[in-house]
């Protein structure tokens, strides 16, 4: 294994490090993951698990059109007198049997044409 083309000599302790710790070898390079790199990946899968099911059951009212989403924003097409933001914002909000406990929250707005609040 190389670092800027220096070889690396793993010794016994690093060794043993190694073992008790995650890594990933990028480019030749030995990369520790540290324990917040994990919390990050996991909470980042339980807010696209959440969102996927707000647009689940987003895109089964008839009154909706999803036309995109972006991170963690759900773009729609609808008649404001049949949709409301209100109406949007509680089906974001309904957590999944698996999610009890989470404090789940949304807000948005309204307008003409897409843009960032």
């Amino acid at each position: 294994m190389k670092k800027n083309g220096i070889p690396i000599y793993l010794g016994e302790v690093f060794k043993k490090c190694l073992a008790e710790s995650t890594y990933r070898i990028v480019d030749d390079t030995l990369c520790l993951l540290h324990g917040a790199y994990h919390v990050e990946n996991i909470i980042q899968a339980v807010a696209r698990d959440l969102l996927a099911e707000a647009l689940l059951r987003i895109s089964k009212n008839p009154d909706c059109k999803i036309i995109a989403h972006v991170h963690d924003e759900i773009i729609i097409e609808a008649d404001p007198a049949k949709v409301t933001l209100d109406d949007m914002i509680k089906a974001m909000c309904v957590l999944p049997e698996w999610g009890e406990g989470l404090i789940l929250n949304a807000a948005g707005f309204t307008n003409d044409y897409y843009m960032k609040d």
